[in-house]
C-alpha cells in the first residue's frame, strides 16, 4: 500500500514533465527587450483530465535588466466557456483552479491566493482575442522568474493558436528593474510597454564620432591657449 502510495505521489510529480511541449514567447512590444533576447518558455500538459500550462522567464545573451516577476498571463483556448475575463475561475471549463510554483501539488507551492482575475485594469490584453487573465497581487513577487509558473485550468482544453497577426496563444507581462516592463508573446503584442527600458547601447560608429568630437574640440582650446 506504503509503495502505491509513493507512485502516485511520484505520478503527480512527473506527469507534467512527461506530457510537456514548449512554446518560445519572444515577441516583445518594447524595442530594447525584444533586442535582449529574454525569452519566456511555456509548456502544457494534462493532469487528471486537467490542462495546465507553465511559464518561465529566461534571460538572453544582451540582457541588461533584472526581471522581478510576471504579473499576467493571458491565453487563448478552444471551447473555453468563458466569454470574457471576468468568466474565468475555478469552476468554468478553461478557467484557473489553481496557480502554483515549481510543481504542481507535491514538491510545489501553492500561490493561487495572490493571483486574482483581472477585470481589464491598468494592462488589458489589447489584441490578445479570446485570452483570459489572472493578475499576481505581489508586485514584488518572483513569479516565473526564479521558479516555474504553473497554471491548472479547469477540464480538458486546446490551447488556440490561429495564426491571426493580432492575435497569440500565450502573453505575459513581465516587470523589470528600474521601472522597466514588457509584453511578450508568441504573436504580435499590442499592448503599450513602459517605453524605453534603456538597455540600447550606442552604435560604435556614433560612439566613434562622439569620441573624435571631443578630441578635436580639446585640441582646439588647446592651441587658444
Amino acid at each position: 500500500m506504503m509503495i502505491k502510495s509513493i507512485l502516485g505521489m511520484l505520478l503527480v510529480l512527473l506527469l507534467p514533465l512527461g506530457q510537456a511541449h514548449a512554446i518560445i514567447l519572444d515577441n516583445w512590444d518594447d524595442v530594447d527587450l525584444d533586442g535582449s533576447g529574454d525569452y519566456i518558455n511555456v509548456e502544457t500538459g494534462v493532469l487528471n483530465g486537467d490542462t495546465w500550462f507553465s511559464l518561465q522567464w529566461q534571460a538572453g545573451a544582451d540582457n541588461a535588466l533584472a526581471a522581478l516577476g510576471i504579473d499576467t498571463v493571458f491565453y487563448n483556448c478552444v471551447d473555453c466557456s468563458f466569454t470574457n475575463r471576468k468568466d474565468d475561475d475555478a469552476t468554468t471549463l478553461g478557467g484557473v483552479k489553481a496557480v502554483w510554483l515549481d510543481a504542481i501539488g507535491i514538491g510545489g507551492t501553492d500561490v493561487t491566493a495572490s493571483w486574482e482575475t483581472n477585470f481589464g485594469g491598468v494592462t488589458p490584453g489589447g489584441g490578445f482575442g479570446e485570452f483570459s487573465s489572472r493578475k499576481g497581487l505581489d508586485s514584488a513577487g518572483t513569479d516565473g522568474i526564479d521558479n516555474v509558473l504553473y497554471f491548472l485550468l479547469n477540464g480538458s482544453v486546446i490551447f488556440e493558436d490561429n495564426g491571426d497577426p493580432n492575435s497569440s496563444t500565450f502573453a505575459a507581462h513581465v516587470r523589470y528593474e528600474d521601472d522597466c516592463s514588457g509584453w511578450v508573446s508568441d504573436g504580435n503584442t499590442q499592448e503599450a510597454g513602459s517605453g524605453s527600458c534603456g538597455m540600447t547601447v550606442p552604435e560604435p560608429s556614433i560612439m566613434w564620432l562622439l569620441g573624435s568630437g571631443l578630441l578635436i574640440m580639446g585640441f582646439a582650446k588647446r592651441k587658444k591657449a
